[in-house]
């Protein structure tokens, strides 16, 4: 049965959160909805299943078939649909499974009465997901993200759902495992002809998978269209600035053409088009009107007063001069024959990995989770201690100036009671630095100097990644490690931390190592690259001749599950 949402109206105790959302899904569609982190999409998705925070409120209607539900009527009114005709599948398993049940009771609780009891039906949901029966004994502890994510999927299917709804459900997953999640998903779809909606910032996932999209941005309805056509002909520009700030993994460019700014608080959105402040087309009506939904002839629809046409459309970023990868002789930290195993019984971390960073370069290591990319950073800068091997580095500064890391999220990586000002003022001590020099560091990282009052919950995600960028370069280091420094980003503030990082690389004199699972971010940063695989380093080189030309299996399934390569190769891949 198909899924109507119509006029949708969110509000929080400051004002609107959603307004003037209408959305549908037919039985076996996949419908993506996009935009940066703020835009309502995950809104959108509790107001449909009942589950607002307290204070937050919805109205507008939702039917399901030919059940219809006022959704002012709060959570009671969607007792009857949530859970159960429709069900949620969340971002992160940890959040959505307990941790002191096994897998097995959990999808158990989500089945239907009468068959709460059978272990047999449990056991064909785990292999519904391609789960063997003994993950119905462990606790999700036990069982690695992607595994995880499929007895969520378990528990999320259990009820026999003709709407399923997944808020970012790959995000947390590298590349490999999303392709997996993302293609049992779709077998699943297919033969139960179930609806899906697809909530996630991947434009490559939103592009491969859904047969329609749809474009948020501060809780208003930008633009729809077929997925083959929101991205490659774009009606409205914040569209076309989320298109152009994807990093291209067919070339490296000069820089991303990245929005700037970020999406306002719902309280603070603008009279007229709430995209204006960003928008390098706005005039004096686009400040004072607000746009209606424009329908075009091919049934895309785009709010803007000044949509996009053929003519208007921008070319791809032009590919940008090859970087050498430099000499052989100016090593910085040479890290040989490195071994690392947690506990007896587990099996190695890193085995016999070997390492040569050169100064003043961009190294890029990629591979999934549990390759051992983080376990080798950890072992580089001090936080493990390795098993076996040598570090060998050019200098003897001390620890503070040899090397600094930017974790992945910003944060869990910033004292929520430290003001900005206070954490930076800490790190310039630690590198004999004066904390006159507090106002030059915000500004090398594209921060004013008033936000040194602020704590970390008064910043955006990017602004917070700024923030601690300069806390790590605060003491000077020769080695900035960067740890997955832009996979939990938007990928309008993914681009403007890339292209920050570009910039102080050719501003100041330090090397970079770049951790990622992202081949397409890392051929916009390094210059060198190893690929990691199981503890082991597989294939290291220029990236350019490894992205171009990969020579071992595994880097070629990494491009394999890359997501829209598939499509672009007519279907096939090696995966």
């Amino acid at each position: 049965m198909s899924l109507q949402l119509r006029d949708l109206v969110v509000t929080g105790p400051s004002g609107p959160i959603v307004t003037r959302m209408d959305l549908s899904v037919q039985p076996g569609q996949t419908v993506a909805l996009v935009g940066e982190s703020g835009s309502g999409k995950s809104m959108t998705a509790k107001a449909m299943t009942g589950l607002l925070p307290r204070g937050v409120t919805a109205a507008g209607t939702l039917a399901l078939g030919d059940t219809m539900v006022d959704l002012a009527g709060g959570p009671s009114a969607l007792a009857g649909l949530r859970g159960q005709r429709i069900s949620l599948l969340l971002q992160n398993p940890f959040t959505s499974l307990s941790p002191v049940h096994r897998c097995g009771v959990q999808i158990a609780a989500a089945l239907p009465a009468h068959l709460r009891k059978s272990a047999e039906e449990v056991e064909r949901r785990l292999r519904e997901v391609d789960l063997p029966q003994r993950v119905a004994e462990q606790y999700p502890f036990e069982l690695s993200g992607g595994m995880r994510q499929r007895v969520a999927l378990a528990a999320a299917l259990a009820s026999d759902p003709e709407v399923l709804i997944g808020d970012e459900p790959t995000t947390a997953l590298d590349v490999t495992t999303q392709r997996e999640v993302l293609d049992l998903l779709e077998r699943i779809q297919a033969e139960r002809s179930m609806a899906l909606l697809l909530i996630t910032h991947d434009l490559g996932v939103a592009r491969e998978r859904a047969d329609r999209i749809l474009v948020m941005y501060a809780g208003r309805l930008m633009e729809t269209g077929s997925g083959d056509e929101v991205f490659v002909r774009p009606r409205h520009p914040y569209a076309a600035g989320l298109r152009d700030s994807d990093p291209p993994l067919d070339r490296r460019v000069a820089q991303l053409p990245a929005l700037q700014g970020s999406v306002p608080r719902p309280w603070d959105v603008p009279n007229g088009c709430a995209f204006a402040p960003r928008c390098s087309r706005a005039d004096d009506r686009c400040r004072t009107d607000e746009p209606p939904l424009e329908t075009f002839a091919d049934g895309a629809q785009a709010a803007c007063w000044h949509p996009l046409g053929a003519d208007d459309q921008r070319p791809p970023a032009p590919a940008a001069e090859v970087v050498a990868a430099g000499a052989a002789s100016d090593a910085l930290v040479t890290i040989t024959g490195l071994t690392k195993r947690f506990s007896d019984s587990a099996p190695l971390a890193l085995d016999d990995v070997s390492v040569m960073i050169r100064a003043g370069e961009a190294v890029g290591i990629v591979g999934e989770s549990g390759s051992g990319k983080t376990t080798l950073a950890r072992c580089l800068i001090g936080l493990e201690t390795a098993t076996s091997g040598i570090i060998e580095w050019a200098s003897d500064l001390p620890p503070a100036r040899r090397a600094q890391i930017v974790f992945q999220d910003p944060t869990s990586a910033l004292n929520p009671a430290m003001s900005v000002g206070a954490a930076l003022e800490e790190a310039l001590r630690a590198g004999g630095r004066s904390r006159s020099e507090l106002g030059s560091l915000l500004e090398l990282v594209g921060l004013p100097q008033e936000y040194a009052r602020r704590r970390p919950r008064a910043l955006s995600g990017g602004e917070q990644q700024r923030v601690a960028i300069a806390r790590a370069l605060a003491p000077q280091p020769q080695l900035l490690v960067c740890d997955e420094p832009v996979s939990s980003l938007d990928v309008s503030v993914q681009a403007q931390i890339l292209n920050l990082l570009k910039d102080l690389l050719d501003r100041l004199d330090f090397t970079l190592l770049f951790i990622t699972h992202d081949l397409a971010v890392v051929r916009q940063v390094a210059t060198r690259v190893y690929v990691m695989s199981q503890g082991k380093v597989v294939e290291e080189g220029a990236t350019e001749a490894i992205l171009t030309n990969p020579q071992h299996a595994y880097t070629r399934q990494l491009f394999a599950s890359v997501p829209g390569v598939r499509a672009s190769q007519g279907g096939s891949s090696d995966d």
